[in-house]
């Protein structure tokens, strides 16, 4: 994970500018129940395409055959329950046709539409737009053809069974009847411009089909960022209205606060790497922005990351995903509540690893472990498929025929030397090892990226993961996967994770507003505990680890559960919840005084308290 930006980024609610610093984050409460193979490819020329949601997630993907012929089209639709329909296979009908590049998904309809484009053959001036159109009952897709100018860069898939596109360089919105045979005819062409405030430059679009209703985002004069809101009525489309937004840096991605996936959005989100903004999907009055410095990432980001996320209307709060991590973040603000690292180091209670579904470190061809009989750990590794001892001769005379990367020249260690067919083996001792010959991508050095992450209406998250690399003296690989996890925490958010600096958080204790010095402010004993807000002087904490620097506040804390005063390093204790014991400790020394709280041991060759 890339290192945060030490930046305050200006927060601006109504008309007062206020500093946000990034807040403290908690363990995500997560289980991980399943990990589905969903397409991919061995030959080097295909591509994994993109995904969206509807009653499940689709994911898209692009296939070739040994020397890269002809693109085959794959699509698979994957359940949260951990199944999946058949994948769908399908040769370009047209040629030079790519992959789906946008996906535009109607939960009401469950109909997902698409659109693929290519140059016109002698004809500079013309593209070539494959529109597509699929459901999970689908047997292949409808495939519909036309012709512009223009790329289109959005597409959405409307309740009647049309679809709406914006263009590059465009600032209207057309509407489009799919026709039977197959041909394309423009019903209305929305500009969207009202009156003195022209949305310029549009790039993103979201369709509401509960409200029959789309959304998009671009400039306005000004350079500020703007929202624009078309009702679909009939068909035709009307503008509604045209609204700024206090940002001049960063193209959001829109995405709506909402009951249900079925219900009324009752705000626009817009996240995009430099701004967090809400919007009131009514009539586009500005509810919350958030700003970072020009050219600068959120605080509450990773630096490098586009923000891959998705709202839960269950519990009202926004993921995002990039790497291999998951953020729960506060609808509020923004602001970061709870993380977890999924793939690295996952927490030691599942049952499964996503690790066994990369095919860098596939467990079903390399267990981590030598012996004749079964792996109950690993139930995809078969009975007896690994056996035997080598000895120290024949582990240096067979080594270049072992299938690992990693070796241990000495052969010390017998415990992980296996012999297979005679060939020595030295098994990575830490559990998890590269398959040989299968390299990663230099832009992810664990083979492993978090495309995308969607919300089923079960309220379970689902993360799209591509597994990428190249096989030496042969072809790039790529597998598309989806992961899902069960939410394990509470579910009663209501939009309220805790963030010291909103607006609502109007109920501190009167013990703890009467403090008007930081140091007073920490060393107060209440039940919640003080915390010293740089915007709001003395409140109360909501959780441990916002009482600072006070041993008799910690431990007489009684509103958040268990707190415990921990040793971070030699010198250095602080207040937190007692699961984050071994974490917490940065040095042996404090690994052994955390013991106390919680079962820890320190790992000298990985410098960490587990």
């Amino acid at each position: 994970m890339l290192l945060h930006r030490l930046c305050l980024p200006a927060v601006i609610v109504g008309f007062s500018v206020i500093k946000s610093a990034a807040a403290a984050t908690s363990k995500l409460p997560l289980n991980l129940l399943s990990v589905v193979d969903a397409g991919g490819e061995t030959n080097g020329c295909g591509d994994p395409g993109t995904s969206a949601l509807v009653s499940s997630i689709i994911v898209t993907g692009d296939d070739t055959p040994v020397g890269c012929g002809d693109d085959t089209l794959w699509t698979r639709f994957v359940k949260s329950d951990g199944t999946a329909k058949e994948k769908l296979e399908e040769e370009e009908e047209y040629e030079d046709l790519p992959n789906p590049q946008q996906l535009g998904p109607n939960t009401m309809t469950e109909m997902v539409a698409s659109f693929g484009v290519a140059p016109v053959w002698r004809d500079e001036t013309r593209v070539k737009i494959a529109i597509r159109t699929i459901k999970p009952d689908s047997t292949k897709y409808k495939t519909y053809e036309q012709e512009d100018t223009k790329k289109p860069i959005a597409i959405s898939m409307l309740n009647n069974g049309n679809v709406a596109m914006i263009h590059e360089e465009s600032q209207k919105v057309g509407i489009y009847k799919l026709k039977d045979n197959g041909e394309v005819t423009m019903v209305s062409d929305v500009k969207l411009n009202d009156g003195d405030m022209p949305l310029k430059t549009v790039k993103k679009m979201i369709y509401d089909p509960a409200a029959n209703a789309l959304f998009i985002a671009g400039n306005v004069s000004g350079g500020k960022r703007g929202l624009a809101r078309v009702d679909v009525g009939n068909g035709d489309g009307k503008l509604a209205w045209v609204k700024s937004v206090n940002a001049k840096v960063g193209t959001p991605a829109l995405h709506l606060r909402r009951k249900s996936l079925k219900t009324e959005a009752t705000e626009v989100l817009l996240l995009s790497r430099s701004f967090y903004a809400r919007v009131d999907a009514s009539d586009g009055s500005e509810k919350f922005v958030e700003t970072a410095d020009d050219g600068e990432y959120l605080s509450w980001l990773p630096e490098g990351v586009t923000p891959r996320a998705a709202y839960d209307p269950i519990r009202d709060v926004i993921y995002t995903t990039g790497d291999t991590r998951l953020r729960e973040h506060n609808i509020k603000t923004g602001s970061v509540v709870a993380e977890e690292e999924f793939y690295l180091d996952p927490p030691s209670s599942w049952d499964i690893r996503i690790k066994d579904n990369n095919p860098m470190t596939d467990l079903s061809k390399y267990p981590p472990f030598c012996g004749p009989g079964p792996y109950p750990d690993h139930p995809k590794v078969k009975d007896n498929k690994w056996k035997g001892i080598d000895d120290e001769d024949d582990c240096q005379r067979n080594e270049n025929d072992c299938p690992y990367d990693t070796r241990n020249e000495d052969c010390s260690d017998s415990d992980n030397i296996c012999c297979v067919n005679n060939d020595c083996c030295i098994l990575d001792s830490w559990g998890f090892f590269n398959n040989w010959r299968r390299v990663p991508s230099n832009d992810f050095p664990d083979g492993a990226d978090a495309k995308a992450v969607y919300v089923t209406a079960d309220g379970r998250i689902n993360v799209v993961i591509v597994f990428s690399g190249y096989v030496l003296d042969e072809d790039d690989y790529y597998q598309t996967s989806v992961a899902t996890f069960e939410y394990t925490g509470s579910s009663d958010n209501n939009g309220d994770s805790g963030d010291d600096d909103d607006d609502d958080d109007d109920e501190d204790t009167n013990k703890c507003i009467d403090m008007k010095s930081k140091s007073k402010c920490r060393e107060m004993v209440t039940s919640t505990g003080c915390y010293w807000s740089r915007t709001k002087g003395c409140i109360k904490a909501n959780k441990c680890s916002k009482i600072k620097n006070n041993k008799s506040a910690c431990l007489k804390s009684t509103a958040h559960g268990e707190c415990v005063y921990l040793m971070k390093k030699e010198g250095k204790y602080v207040c937190n919840d007692r699961a984050k014991s071994c974490s917490i400790a940065k040095t042996k020394a404090a690994c052994q005084y955390n013991d106390e709280f919680k079962s820890c041991s320190w790992s000298s060759s990985k410098s960490v308290c587990k």
